[in-house]
């Protein structure tokens, strides 16, 4: 497997959330595009994945799931996201979030 490439840029934010723009150029050529949105909620530290364009109707495994511990991690994998794909991106977007979320710092850019 290849080297999963993910940006977060940051598109909005107020004293609440923050809006991050997520691209990748591994599915169009090359190009950087656009395939979810990551919407950090300041206040609770939790975010909300949203999966759009090309991910919109794939079967995109949550990055959620990449901070599980090992046991419950492979139980989801294997059960309820079987068939689901592009963990190694968004494993990579977990832990930029999770980055974020410790630090509670919002880069324009990471």
């Amino acid at each position: 497997m290849s080297f999963a490439n993910i940006a977060l840029t940051k598109s909005e934010e107020d004293a609440a959330t923050v809006t991050y723009r997520v691209t990748s150029p591994d599915f169009a050529a090359g190009e950087w595009e656009e395939v979810a949105r990551v919407v950090v909620d300041k206040n609770t530290r939790t975010y909300e994945f949203l999966p759009i364009n090309r991910w919109a109707d794939a079967k995109v495994v949550p990055p959620y799931v990449y901070g599980l511990d090992d046991v419950e991690r492979e139980t989801l994998l294997a059960g309820k996201y079987v068939g689901y794909g592009y963990g190694a991106w968004t494993g990579r977007i977990f832990s930029r979030v999770r980055q974020m979320l410790t630090k509670q710092s919002y880069p324009e850019s990471l």
